[in-house]
């Protein structure tokens, strides 16, 4: 297994460039083939975390989906910009309702 890695971040230019300066290793996409090529990268390097952005989560669903059995690496979908498809939110809401059996963040309220 490789070293564990820090942070990446998978996503759009425009949304994944400014944590570059945070210290985190982005992977600037235009399309779902290079998000694919990117989120597969990040895993064989042994990245501890991979945050990617709304607007690449669906072709890498079955990715993301997949680590979810694995403690490492993370892999977390965050919001785009300001207009935010509540796909992060509702995936935060579904683990934290697995892990304590309630809705403690939204009680029943849309997560968007």
């Amino acid at each position: 297994m490789p070293e564990q890695l820090g942070i990446a971040m998978v996503g759009a230019r425009d949304s994944v460039m400014g944590f570059r300066a945070l210290g985190l290793d982005v992977f600037p996409v235009t399309d779902a083939a290079q998000a694919v090529e990117a989120f597969d990268e990040c895993v064989r390097r042994g990245y501890a975390a991979i945050f990617v952005t709304e607007g690449f989560a669906a072709p890498l669903e079955g990715r993301i989906k997949s680590l979810s059995a694995r403690p490492l690496p993370a892999a977390i979908i965050i919001p785009e910009g300001q207009e935010s498809q509540g796909i992060g939110l509702a995936k935060l809401r579904a683990i934290v309702e697995k892990a304590i059996g309630a809705d403690i963040l939204f009680r029943g309220e849309d997560a968007k």
